[in-house]
């Protein structure tokens, strides 16, 4: 109805359609309604501005769900005043005016359908009310938190059947599908443009270590023990346990540059030493595989091979974490700027002994007097 208007013999899909007609006529042309009689074959209403003689009746056809106009009478005398807010934009018919913005855009924030209703039809609501629409809106559109964990356990199943191989879980103890699947494309791509042995921050260290390697003084126990001198320490290295006394090859997986130079001076490759994770080999095989998509939650019962029973007993549940709300106001977190920083303070004066520094309800003039006095 982008008219707003109504005329007798009207009709509408069903009651549904015709009450969200009539709200949305009485929002936009500004006038209240008072609902006489209201039930699923019947529907009277009135202005509710005294005095005013508009009044609308629509019924339900006979053997068909269409509700029709059956008569119109008088037109809006009242002052059409309802700016400042309506009964009838209530929550759930600002959820049908967002529903759409929502769903492309779940960053709405309740201040832009203030904006928007207001722009739109000229009334203002309250901001809470603008809130729990928005929050109605998205439990609608996505569903709630709730059913989000419920689905965990199922989403697993889906990851397992759809990829095999891959391992999903849920710990009940304590990204998003597209995503996962851009980031391992990204990751691929990346690694094509890589002509080193090691992934480039494996061997930016790997060469540091090479450098710093041509300083130090080798001196060799055994076939796998080394002492390595260097100007101001002695470090024992292993390369039979990929161990140093620095513990740094321990650490990070890759030589450090005593290993480093216990290795070159044995004639060892020193990136074979280093843990496969590191290579560019074993990087790309991470991520050689593809990610498939998930499909939509309606199909997961479909493409099961058993049914999900929702009432199975040994079914995993998963609820949301707890969370309890602390008591008390919430605190207001106030940014500090320059100007807060470099303004003068504020000095206090007594109205008593008209000194600075404290009040009147705290001025000891006059029990020093009394001392005195005594």
């Amino acid at each position: 109805m982008e008219s707003h208007t109504f005329v007798v013999g009207q009709e509408f899909p069903d009651v549904k359609a015709f009450r969200n007609a009539i709200k949305e006529a009485a929002i936009a042309q500004h006038f209240e309604l008072r609902i006489i009689k209201s039930d699923l074959i019947r529907y009277f209403a009135k202005c509710a501005s005294e005095g005013c003689p508009w009044r609308i009746r629509a019924v339900k056809l006979p053997n068909v769900p269409t509700f029709t106009v059956r008569s119109l009478e008088g037109t809006h005398t009242c002052g059409r005043n309802a700016q400042n807010g309506h009964h009838q934009a209530s929550v759930d018919w600002i959820v049908s005016f967002i529903e759409e913005r929502l769903r492309n855009n779940t960053n709405y924030k309740p201040k832009d359908i203030l904006h928007d209703i207001h722009q739109q039809y000229g009334i203002t609501i309250p901001y809470k009310q603008a809130w729990r629409a928005k929050e109605r809106g998205l439990a609608a559109i996505y569903g709630s938190s709730e059913e989000g964990y419920c689905l965990l356990p199922s989403y697993c199943e889906q990851i397992k059947r759809t990829n095999p191989g891959s391992v999903a879980e849920v710990f009940t103890t304590g990204a998003d599908n597209r995503k996962l699947m851009a980031e391992f494309q990204d990751r691929q791509m990346k690694s094509n443009s890589w002509f080193s042995v090691l992934a480039p921050s494996a061997e930016k260290r790997m060469i540091e270590a090479i450098n710093h390697a041509s300083a130090y003084q080798v001196l060799r126990s055994d076939e796998v023990e080394f002492e390595v001198l260097s100007a101001d320490r002695s470090d024992i290295v292993n390369i039979g346990t990929h161990s140093c006394s620095c513990r740094g090859w321990q650490l990070y997986g890759i030589p450090c540059s005593h290993a480093v130079a216990a290795l070159v001076s044995c004639r060892k490759d020193v990136y074979a030493f280093t843990e496969k994770c590191f290579t560019v080999a074993g990087y790309r095989e991470a991520y050689a595989e593809t990610i498939h998509p998930i499909p939509e939650r309606i199909e997961w019962r479909k493409m099961s091979e058993a049914p999900m029973d929702d009432d199975d007993d040994d079914a995993q549940v998963v609820r949301p974490p707890k969370f309890r709300r602390p008591p008390g106001r919430p605190e207001k977190k106030r940014i500090c700027v320059e100007d807060d920083l470099n303004r003068e303070k504020h000095t206090v004066h007594c109205s008593r002994c008209n000194q600075t520094g404290h009040y009147k309800t705290t001025c000891k003039a006059e029990t020093m007097n009394s001392i005195e006095q005594f």
